[in-house]
């Protein structure tokens, strides 16, 4: 019979303690740098894109439906200052906005048919889908120079998506760039950390109270753009 602890390959639980890793995994692995400095091919997604611009494309790209449906009412701009009213923008075959300010309805999105341009389950691109376009509405706002509007630094091209050579290059910059999030993620929190700000927001009552400050602080320490 095999001694106590063999088969744990001498792991104890000081040692998982110590480092934060009670439930594992027991290594941590690092990202090779060479992974992620490959330069953003599509020129959509770069180093700076937020998760929200991120989760918008993958959105876009892998869902079976493009209309208002897909459009988070509450957390969009919208035509009255309270919030959770009708979303505004509606974009044109092009994938720019439309003239005016009529509400999104079914031509949120004119570029493509409601096929998967990516299915997320199967890892393939869908068919090809002539003309489809990733619309601005859904992208970072450009600058447009000192003095600028704020509404008028909207991008002036949307990204083509119409076939496999489009799509695969975009959705490979998402990846990148989530795990060039995940990663800034963890080297803020730590492991030991990042476990006990979840289970204090998890938990509630007075932890949490620790876990907003310290979130607070990591936000003053890092931009917002990427929580």
């Amino acid at each position: 019979m095999a001694a106590a602890g063999a088969e744990q390959g001498g792991v104890t639980d000081a040692m998982l303690r110590a480092v934060g890793r009670e439930k594992g995994p027991d290594y941590m692995l690092k990202i090779l740098p060479a992974t992620l400095t490959t330069n953003f091919q599509a020129g959509v997604i770069s180093q700076d894109s937020s998760i929200t611009e991120v989760l918008n494309i993958v959105s876009y790209l892998c869902s079976d439906q493009r209309d208002n449906s897909l459009v988070d009412t509450n957390n969009s701009v919208t035509n009255d200052n309270g919030g959770g009213g009708s979303a505004i923008g509606a974009h044109t075959v092009t994938g720019l906005y439309a003239a005016g300010s009529a509400p999104i309805n079914n031509t949120f999105i004119q570029s493509a048919a409601a096929n998967m341009l990516f299915n997320i389950t199967t890892l393939v691109p869908g068919a090809d889908i002539p003309g489809a376009v990733i619309p601005v509405g859904i992208l970072r706002r450009t600058e447009n120079g000192a003095g600028a509007s704020v509404s008028s630094n909207v991008k002036t091209t949307a990204p083509s998506v119409k076939n496999e050579a489009e799509v695969i290059p975009i959705m490979s910059d998402c990846v990148k760039q989530m795990i060039n999030i995940l990663t800034k993620t963890r080297e803020i929190f730590g492991p030991k950390g990042w476990t006990a700000l979840f289970n204090q927001v998890k938990g509630g009552g007075a932890g949490s109270k620790h876990a907003k400050r310290t979130h607070r602080q990591h936000r003053r320490r890092y931009s917002s753009k990427q929580y």
